[in-house]
C-alpha cells in the first residue's frame, strides 16, 4: 500500500506499517516544509492513502474539492 503519513501520526506506526512491506512517506521525515494542501497534492499525484491525526484537515481536503 502506497501511505502518505502527516507529521503529527506516531512513528512507532510509521514503522510498523513499513516493516509491514508498505510505501510510506512520513512528512516529519521526508518533507516536512511541505503546507496541507501540498501534501494533499503529493498524496493524491502518487495515489497515496493520506494519514493523519489532524482534525480540521477534512476541511481542507473538502475545500480543495469545491475548487477543482
Amino acid at each position: 500500500m502506497r501511505i502518505l503519513a502527516d507529521e503529527n501520526f506516531p512513528g512507532p506506526i510509521v514503522d510498523f506499517l513499513r516493516r509491514a512491506g508498505n510505501d510510506v512517506i512520513w512528512v516529519k521525515t521526508n518533507c516536512a516544509t511541505l503546507k496541507d494542501p501540498e501534501l494533499l497534492n503529493l498524496a493524491e499525484s502518487e495515489a497515496r492513502i493520506m494519514l493523519t491525526l489532524d482534525k480540521d484537515f477534512w476541511q481542507i481536503a473538502l475545500q480543495r474539492r469545491v475548487h477543482l
